[in-house]
């Protein structure tokens, strides 16, 4: 369910917040202002669920999110906003809790395509995106709920109109989460590459 304005304190709003309570997110938008003019979308692996705007509270991975993207960045004015969206809108605690995630069972609606319409309903104000989603999902050109939300993002904000940043490009090759421990984590340019996997961009 989608929530008017609340202020979670002194310098962040949430203007948006699509989702059942303990069941599914498909996205969150926090801001710094009630009325942002530079969003970036954020693309994580899947809801948490601590976070909860109207007992004001934000989860950890969340709140190092913010405090990495807002008032950073490139344009004028910076990153004002950031709008959260996950690979699978299913909400688990630990990553055993996305078994069989890819089925999109008990969901009400396709979650690349609600990704889509979230954008377009953005256009102007949305043109970057940071993927930070980490190894703990079975990624891979097999996984349909994966591919279908890289192809969505790719096709709604596609480069080079649009930059993609990470944190940094993990092993196995996909960007970093936001909680790795990683020394002066910053945002550093990527691309994706043919097998969805991701490159850090020359």
């Amino acid at each position: 369910m989608s929530t008017p304005p609340i202020k979670i304190n002194d310098s962040l709003f949430c203007l948006a917040n699509d989702w059942k309570k303990g069941t599914y997110r498909y996205s969150l938008e926090l801001s710094k202002t009630e009325n942002p003019k530079n969003t970036i979308l954020v693309v994580g692996v899947n809801p948490g669920g601590k976070t909860d705007p109207e007992e004001k509270y934000i989860g950890r991975t969340i709140r190092r999110v913010c405090d990495l993207v807002i008032d950073k960045g490139e344009g004028d004015p910076k990153y004002d906003s950031a709008l959260f969206v996950n690979l699978t809108p299913k909400i688990a605690i630990t990553p055993s809790g996305l078994n069989n995630s890819e089925k999109p069972q008990d969901l009400p609606k396709d979650n690349a395509e609600e990704i889509k319409v979230l954008i377009r309903k953005r256009k102007g104000l949305i043109s970057n995106v940071l993927f930070c989603f980490g190894n703990s999902f079975k990624y891979g050109k097999d996984n349909g709920s994966f591919t279908k939300v890289i192809d969505a993002i790719e096709e709604e904000l596609p480069l080079p109109e649009s930059k993609y940043w990470c944190l940094g490009i993990s092993n196995k090759g996909y960007p970093i989460h936001p909680l790795a421990h990683i020394k002066d984590m910053r945002l550093t340019e990527c691309s994706i590459n043919q097998d969805f996997t991701f490159s850090l961009k020359d």
